[in-house]
């Protein structure tokens, strides 16, 4: 179970908090967001259910998130399906994404 303080966190940040889900003998929740470039960002965080877990494995995402990669995923569907148009604003929106997880994952390890 995570904590009202964490849930404040992610509130705080326009980030929803979809239910907690078990597979395997572990725990997952998605958590979903919009940039600034209105891309519907989804991530999925694998934890060992507790709230402490929760938060590392935030810590974890933010930090394994590679804007590189995810504009790369990305740029051929650009214009479509709230992907940016433009290759310049995709770049600086998976930028801004990392710094949105990166910023939230120390706000929630400060709260440990």
């Amino acid at each position: 179970m995570l904590s009202k303080k964490t849930t404040d966190i992610l509130e705080q940040h326009d980030i929803t908090l979809h239910k907690r889900e078990k597979q395997d003998g572990q725990f997952y929740r998605e958590i979903e967001f919009y940039s600034d470039a209105r891309e519907n960002v989804i991530e999925t965080i694998w934890y060992d259910g507790t709230n402490e877990g929760f938060c590392r494995a935030f810590d974890k995402n933010a930090d394994d998130f590679d804007p590189d990669d995810h504009a790369e995923l990305y740029v051929n569907m650009r214009g479509q399906r709230g992907v940016p148009d433009s290759i310049r604003t995709l770049i600086e929106d998976a930028d801004d994404i990392k710094e949105t997880l990166t910023i939230v994952a120390k706000e929630l390890l400060e709260c440990l």
